[in-house]
Formats: C-alpha cells, structure tokens, sequence
C-alpha cells in the first residue's frame, strides 16, 4: 500500500478527466447529505452510497496516472472494497425512503455486515483483486480473484432487494407525488448501478471503463432526486459540519502560524502551551461569532412577528371554531400548507372537531399514543417514524396518520394532558417542512393549547351556570307538586313513590289524590324530553289536575279529567310537547278500580294467591297521548280489588333503561319480577326497593337517558 504514497509512482494524464467528473459529482452528492438536516437513515445512507462510489471512481482516477502496477493494485484494492458497502447503503436508503427499513433491519445488518467482510478481505488479500493489466487505452484495469465472483454476487443481491422492495412500495402507493418520487429515485440508482458494466472488462479485454459515465448519470440523476424532490426530506443546512471543517481549518492555520513563526523563538517547553493557545484562540472568536450570528438570526424576524400576532389574537377569542380558523390562516402563511384542528374530549377519550363532529375510531389518537406524544414534545413527521421508538405504538401512529392524510402531527400539551392536535397534509410536491417552520410549530404549541385551555374553562364556567340556574328554577317548580319518598296513607290505601330525573329536572310527574266516597286518585304521566320546558308543562298540567279534582269532587270523571289536562298540555307545550298520562280511581270499599290511559306504559295489579308466584294482571285502557292537537279520546276500564292487590305504576324511563350492552329492562323482565316478588313482604316500600334495586343492577351504573318514576300502592285488609 505504501506505493500509493510515492510521488514517482504518478504520471498526470487525461486519462483521469472523465473519473474526476465523476468523482467531482458524486462528492456534490455526498456533501449535499452530509451539510443538509432531514432524517438520519435517509441522509447517512446516501453519504455512504456516493462515498463507496467516490472511493472506486477515485481508484479509477488514480489508476489512469499511475505508473508503477502494484500501486495500481494497491489503489484497486481500495476502491473495489467499498463498492458492495455502497450498494447495502443504497439498499438502507431505499427501504429507509419507503418506510421498510425496521420491518428489514436483519437483512440490512446482514448485507452491511457482509459488505465490511468483504472489504477487509479484499483489502487485506489477493483473493478479490489478483493484480493489474493495462489496458489498450494505455491506464491499468484491476483481474478479479478467485474469490471476487462471490463479492459480485452479495452486490447484485442487496442491489436487487433494494430495487424488488422499491418497485413493490411504489405499485402499492396511492400518492401520485410519491410514486413520482420513487420512481426517480429508482431511476437515479439504477442509473449508478449500471457502471459495474466494468466488470465485464475485468474479466474480459476491454478497451477503455466506460462505468464512470453511468456513475456520473446516475450521481446527477440522484442530486436532482434530493433536491427537487425532497428525498432526504431536508429541513435545513446543518451547521454542525461546516462549522466543525471552519473549525479544523482555523484551527490547523493557526497552529501552523504559531509553529513556524512563534515557537523557533521560544523554548521547548513553551511550544505545547502556546500551541493550546492557538487552539483556545480560534475557539474563542468562533464562539463570539455564532453568537453574535445567533443573535441577529433571533432578531424581530418575520415567523416571530406572525407568532406574537397570533398570541395577541388567540386570547381574545372565546370559541374554537373561531380559534381553529385563526389557527389554519396563520400556519399556512408559516409553513404553507393549511393544517386541521382536532380537539379531545373532556369527557371520554372521544375526539371531535371544532365544530362538534365526533371523529371516526380510525381517525382518533389511541389512548397510550397520547402519554408517548406527552414525552416526545415535539411535532411528529411521517418521514420520521423509522428513527423514533416507538415499539408496539407505532401501528397506531400509522393508522392515525393514515387516517388523517397527514404529513405531520403537532400535539398541544397542556401540562400532562394532550388537549388538541394540529394534522399538516403533506405539502405539494412532498417537501419536508423546514427548521425555521418546525420551531413555529412548535412555539405555536404552547399558545394555542393554553387558549384552547381557557375556551374550554370558560365554557365548563358557562354550563356551570346554567346548570345551577336550571337547578334553582326546577327546586322552585317541581317543590310543590312532587309527593316526598315516604308512605303516604289514605283509608286502606298506602302508597310510596320515587321519581328520579335524568337531569336536573324533568318531565316526569305523578300525584295522588283523596276523593270523596272513601277514593283515591292516582295521576301519573311524562312529558316527552327533560329539562326545564318539561318541568314547565309538568307544572302546569299537575295545576289542571289540581283545580279539575277539587271542582268535580265525588262527581269525579276520569275522561273529563284526561281532557282538561289535555288542553292544559296544548295551551302550555303550544303543541310541541306530548304527555303520556294514566288515571287510576281507586275504591276499596266497593271493590273496584276505574282506570284510563292517554298512551302511557301500562301499569300491573299484583294479587297474592296460593300460587308460589303472584297473579299478575295488565291494566290495559287505550288513548291518544295529550297535547297532539287532535283531541284527547279516552276510554275507561276497570278491574276488581280486593284487599292485599298491589298495584305498581312507572314511567318509560324504567324499562327503558339501557345496561352495558345496550339492552332495555324490558316489560317481560318487570312482568317476571313482579311474579316473583316476595308473598310476605308487599308492602309499598319493600315493593318499590325491590323493583327499584333491580333496575338500577341492570344499568350498573351507567347514565339514564331519561326521567324515571315509580308507585306503588296497596289495599290493606278491612
């Protein structure tokens, strides 16, 4: 290898133009990687590609000067080793381009770990490169080995693996930019490929290489690839690189200033010092100098005026559509592309928009993507999930971006919680967002979760508000007509009731009443909804009941009560509330009990037998729903009584209450409750908790969707 080193073993001739180009190139290409900021994998395998090239173009280059055969060899050598790391770094870079590269990490390792292999042998060893010849064109051309078929074998595979996985990603692409993309990123590096057409001149006796012609399409095809089409998604110039070579130069002048004119003068025990000296020295103005660039780069630029608009702006508005319109107009003057605003519920893990459309499964963050999101702090960029570690969570990232169409995720965090996330599309032509872009987005992230913290406080203070006013306002209505929990006695009749809203205040009503002749009068009804409106109809048909009774006295009629409360319900509801209502005359002394119904869930009589289970029978009477605008038409039935029946009333809301597969209570579950119910324990307040306590196990727990009511009532013994 020494020969290499020997001036006399060179003789400049123009037979090294045409590798130079090349070489000149393909160190375009390598520098451009090297200097640029974009995704590691991307970058460092391209630099690997071009520099395995370089080094056998630069062999070429100097095997057409050089004189002397075994520096010829010994360049060879050197150049022919670094072809199949090349060809695994091209492998790398296309699985890397398509998102393959973890799902193939074994198969990388396996060619990178061949390719060093095969370089330290083909270094260190006769069997790759034999020797020399010259060639008819007057320039030395390398004579395989007995083992550099083997080499040329592990470079076609990895080259085939890479370009297979390639051409498949692209046919399965639904981007047109990206199939584009590819498929001039194969072009480019089949191009390169083809220059070990100068294999066949080992081999055989060619005339002249002519692979360095191939070399230098495929490095022009390849330095339009990752500039115009973003194929290292670059960012950003690095200033890392520069400033590190900046630093080397600075640093070896200065050193070599010191040794030449200061240190003859000085003794020998000084040089070491005044030789860190120089080193400090230079490092010193370096640092003063990024700083002082650092400070004019931070000065009052463009991006930073927008930010300090948008934090001004952002904190006056009070609605997140309004902060999500502002949001998009800002970040696509920042980055150029209009990014959508998608906010998490307070609530559930549910995800909606700004303008309360709740988001599909595909395209809601999981749960534990969240807490990593918390961690990362960051915005997350698509072409960046081969470099993060995301183990088991990265399936969901993926199906979160894809649902998304996203090219970018920007979390807003608010201490420890993910309030919001900001989608960016891919922008046109597939370029990466730059550093100047990704540090607005992310000084972005603070200002707009806290402002969409505050919208969302001040919305909980709202609906606190109204909540506590409709609170106050159904304690008012509902305090005089809803019968307290306690047994109420009236002669042989007792009777316990609960009535339970699904709100604040509701829509349920029921009432009993002692008529004349030793009676009792039971309303109940629902109105349909719940809130506030239904208190208020509730109200005033529990009024209409209220003076209809104290007229009619002992003259009592159920048809005529059920009509004035269905003009109550009109006249109040103005036809847009319905009431569900039944009426029950209870006589024990004669035995007997009168019912009608406008539309209401039919209520049971229970009556003890010798039966293990109790007789159940329907009080079954048909009617319209009051309020409907067409009249009430009611007609009454009745059924005997007897001392010992038990009859039970409810609302819709009870059988209709849902359990954890959505499922109703159900009538046939009430009739099968009812049947079974204890023979010795019927008074009303056992009947009650016992139906009561059934239903609320059905629900375990979950939200009633609407107002429940139920009453009891039985016929003691004369």
């Amino acid at each position: 290898m020494q020969e290499l080193l020997y001036a006399t073993s060179y003789e400049p001739r123009l037979l090294s133009a045409p590798f130079l180009v090349a070489l000149g190139v393909l160190s375009i290409v390598g520098a451009y990687a090297l200097l640029v900021r974009g995704l590691a994998l991307t970058r460092w395998s391209m630099v690997g590609f071009a520099a395995g090239l370089a080094a056998y173009v630069l062999s070429q280059a100097l095997a057409a000067s050089i004189v002397s055969p075994a520096a010829a060899t010994a360049a060879y050598r050197i150049g022919v080793a670094f072809v199949p790391f090349a060809s695994s770094c091209a492998m790398v870079f296309q699985l890397t381009l398509i998102e393959r590269y973890q799902a193939n990490r074994r198969w990388v390792q396996l060619a990178l770990g061949s390719s060093v292999v095969i370089a330290i042998a083909t270094v260190a060893t006769d069997q790759m490169v034999s020797g020399v010849r010259m060639t008819p064109a007057g320039m030395y051309f390398f004579v395989p080995g007995p083992l550099f078929g083997i080499g040329l074998l592990a470079m076609i595979g990895w080259s085939c693996f890479g370009f297979f996985a390639l051409a498949l990603a692209r046919r399965r692409e639904a981007s047109r930019s990206r199939r584009t993309m590819m498929a001039r990123a194969m072009i480019a590096m089949c191009t390169a490929w083809f220059g070990t057409v100068d294999v066949v001149i080992a081999y055989l006796d060619g005339p002249f290489p002519v692979g360095w012609a191939f070399l230098t399409g495929g490095a022009l095809l390849s330095l339009r690839a990752v500039v115009i089409d973003d194929l290292l998604r670059a960012r950003a110039l690095d200033d890392l690189v520069p400033n590190a070579i900046g630093y080397a130069v600075c640093a070896g002048g200065a050193t070599w200033a010191m040794v030449s004119w200061v240190t003859p003068s000085l003794p020998w025990w000084l040089v070491p010092p005044a030789v860190v000296l120089a080193f400090g020295g230079v490092r010193v103005v370096l640092a003063t100098l990024g700083t002082l660039r650092r400070g004019a780069d931070q000065a009052d630029t463009t991006l930073q005026r927008l930010l300090a608009q948008f934090a001004t702006r952002v904190h006056r508005l009070r609605h997140e559509p309004d902060i999500a319109e502002l949001t998009a107009e800002v970040v696509e003057l920042a980055c150029g592309v209009r990014p959508e605003l998608l906010l998490a519920s307070t609530d559930d893990w549910s995800w909606r928009r700004p303008d309360g459309e709740l988001l599909a499964e595909d395209a809601t963050p999981d749960p534990l993507l969240l807490g990593w999101m918390l961690d990362y702090g960051r915005p997350i960029l698509r072409d960046e999930l081969e470099s993060l570690r995301l183990d088991d969570l990265r399936p969901a990232l993926e199906r979160l971006l894809d649902g998304h169409g996203a090219a970018a995720l920007v979390p807003l965090a608010n201490r420890d919680e993910v309030v919001g996330l900001l989608v960016l599309p891919a922008r046109e032509r597939g370029r990466a967002l730059r550093r100047e872009a990704l540090e607005f987005l992310t000084r972005l992230d603070d200002r707009l979760a806290a402002a969409l913290v505050f919208v969302r406080m001040a919305r909980q203070a709202r609906a606190q508000v109204a909540i506590e006013r409709e609170v106050e306002l159904a304690a008012v209505v509902q305090a005089g007509f809803v019968p307290t929990s306690e047994v109420r006695r009236l002669g042989p009749v007792a009777l316990f009731g609960s009535w339970v809203p699904a709100t604040q205040c509701g829509g349920d009503w029921w009432a009993v009443y002692p008529v004349p002749g030793d009676k009792v009068l039971v309303a109940i009804g629902d109105v349909t909804g719940h809130g506030v409106a239904a208190a208020m109809i509730t109200a005033a048909v529990k009024g209409a009941c209220d003076a209809t009774v104290a007229l009619a006295g002992a003259d009592l009629d159920l048809a005529v009560l059920m009509t004035q409360l269905d003009v109550a319900v009109r006249r109040a509801g103005a036809g847009r509330f319905h009431l569900t209502c039944f009426l029950a005359l209870l006589d024990p002394a004669g035995g007997d009990v009168r019912f009608a119904s406008a539309g209401h869930t039919v209520p049971y009589l229970l009556r003890p037998g010798d039966a293990a289970e109790l007789e159940l029978q329907a009080l079954v009477a048909r009617g319209n729903p009051l309020g409907a605008g067409h009249g009430s038409v009611t007609r009454t039935a009745h059924k005997p009584l007897r001392p010992g029946d038990v009859l039970v009333w409810y609302t819709d809301g009870l059988i209709e209450c849902l359990d954890a597969d959505g499922k109703q209570f159900g009538d046939r579950r009430m009739q099968r409750l009812l049947r079974k119910l204890d023979p010795g324990h019927l008074d009303p307040a056992s009947v009650h908790d016992a139906v009561a306590a059934a239903t609320a196990a059905h629900r375990a727990g979950r939200k009633h969707d609407d107002d429940m009511t139920l009453l009891v009532a039985t016929i003691a013994a004369a």
